[in-house]
């Protein structure tokens, strides 16, 4: 597959999956009005848009084409800029044909999605300069503006303006503010000497924390709320409170490991990036695996410290979640793999069975309540996983093993902190919420602490990755 097919394949395949998508919800979840399920149609299409844009403009430019003449480069961008550019507008055309013919609630999210397409599609190719160039202290500049962005944008949504309407605003908000940032970081110089970053990438980590807890920020979490939309506004509330809670966890462990991910993955040749891989992927999951299971045996308490006792219905939701622990990490730190293999090609058919699998699973485990809709996202997250190492095995035998195998240490010390939990409970019987709270991560840290260190291939691989951590 050329690069120009592919990037096309991609593109339309994207909008293909959300059609059949919105197909499946339409015929299958009542309680979405016309006008809601046009704005998530719209919403949709453009995030998706814009997703694959910026992938294109950052992987498949200058990852896979690294040594690109002056004037190549100038044509893929001027690609890029076309394609985006025409997708705008026929977004923007769309909204003012909408809003001529009376339809101002439909016209006005497809005026403003109109816009991402162009400015996302722009902004990729200046951070795929950056990741070209190595840059990553440069990378977490601009994720620190575009998670200002979107802590603004998600705290506004969720408590000042609940309606749908004002998400495409936000949206674009935050997608501005990160192209302009990506242009302005991709225009410096970097020494080509070893540079110190860790500064700038926790504090932008730290941040991005905030704004991915609050913001709607995908096509799947859309996708999401429109199913928990047809259950009751209890169980909506639920579910929101669970999965920030849970998207928490994951942002503040894996998004620093899936920098240096990038940073190792892409600078050296196969073997090179699957030992890394191996490595990287042994600690995260221990870390994760440590930040989920520790939420989750304190959830009944941290939720009645937050919220009241009438939303203890989401600490089981949490629990649920925890079980996403490890899929997550395969996700998260899978796809800068695949990216340096050059397999990114084949993770369209991939992609494709992964969304029908699991919107098909999310329609049936909708009819079983919100509980059912958090099983059936952790099943999805399984089917995702297992398609990624899928793709990785057509190059590296060895992949599913790794991946599986890399989780073993961190399943086992989870299980010995439970343990600890448990029995700290029996002898102390602590007397409220705040010495529940404390009991409990100390004695789980003890248990899985002890546990995890016991492992030779941890200790040492958690000193690759703090070195990873501290130069690039």
């Amino acid at each position: 597959m050329s690069f120009v097919r592919s990037s096309f394949a991609s593109l339309f395949g994207g909008v293909g999956q959300n059609l059949i998508n919105i197909g499946f919800f339409f015929a299958l979840v009542h309680s979405v009005t016309p006008t809601e399920l046009g704005i998530v149609t719209a919403s949709m299409i453009a995030v998706e848009v814009a997703l694959v844009l910026s992938r294109l403009g950052s992987t498949e430019v200058f990852v896979r084409h690294r040594n690109l003449e002056p004037s190549r480069e100038r044509g893929l961008f001027g690609v890029v800029i076309l394609f985006s550019g025409t997708l705008s507008f026929a977004l923007l055309s769309a909204g003012v044909i909408l809003f001529a013919a009376g339809s101002p609630q439909l016209g006005l999210p497809l005026l403003i999605a109109g816009m991402c397409p162009l400015i996302q599609g722009s902004s990729g190719l200046a951070e795929g300069r950056i990741i070209r160039d190595g840059a990553f202290q440069l990378l977490s500049v601009r994720q620190l503006s575009a998670s200002l962005a979107a802590c603004a944008a998600g705290l506004a949504w969720l408590f000042v303006i609940h309606d749908a309407n004002a998400l495409p605003v936000f949206r674009i908000t935050q997608v501005t503010v990160g192209a302009l940032t990506s242009f302005m970081a991709s225009g410096w110089r970097v020494p080509k000497t070893k540079i110190s970053w860790p500064s700038r990438a926790l504090l932008s980590e730290a941040l991005s924390i905030v704004g991915a807890s609050f913001m709607v920020n995908s096509n799947q979490r859309v996708i999401e709320i429109v199913i928990a939309s047809s259950l009751t506004s209890t169980a909506l509330g639920l579910w929101r409170l669970s999965i920030r809670a849970a998207e928490a966890s994951i942002q503040f462990v894996l998004t620093p490991f899936s920098m240096v991910a990038y940073a190792r993955f892409t600078s050296g040749d196969e073997g090179t990036a699957f030992e890394n891989y191996k490595r990287i992927i042994r600690v995260a999951n221990v870390l994760t695996v440590f930040a989920f299971t520790l939420l989750a045996v304190n959830a009944e308490a941290v939720i009645y410290l937050a919220a009241g006792s009438s939303w203890l219905g989401a600490a089981l939701i949490i629990k649920i979640f925890a079980l996403l622990a490890v899929p997550a990490v395969i996700n998260v730190l899978t796809v800068p793999l695949i990216t340096s293999l050059g397999l990114a090609p084949y993770m369209l058919r991939g992609n494709i069975i992964q969304f029908l699998v699991g919107t098909a699973i999310l329609v049936v485990s909708v009819r079983f309540g919100v509980i059912g809709v958090a099983v059936g996202h952790v099943f999805r997250s399984c089917i995702y996983s297992a398609s990624l190492l899928i793709i990785v095995q057509r190059r590296v035998p060895g992949a599913w093993r790794a991946a599986v195998t890399a989780s073993g240490p961190a399943l086992i010390a989870a299980c010995v902190g439970i343990l600890a939990c448990l029995a700290a409970a029996y002898f102390f019987q602590p007397p409220n919420e705040l010495v529940s709270i404390a009991l409990n991560s100390i004695s789980f840290l003890i248990g899985y602490s002890l546990a995890a260190v016991a492992y030779p291939s941890v200790r040492d691989d958690s000193r690759f990755i703090v070195r990873g951590l501290l130069i690039r």
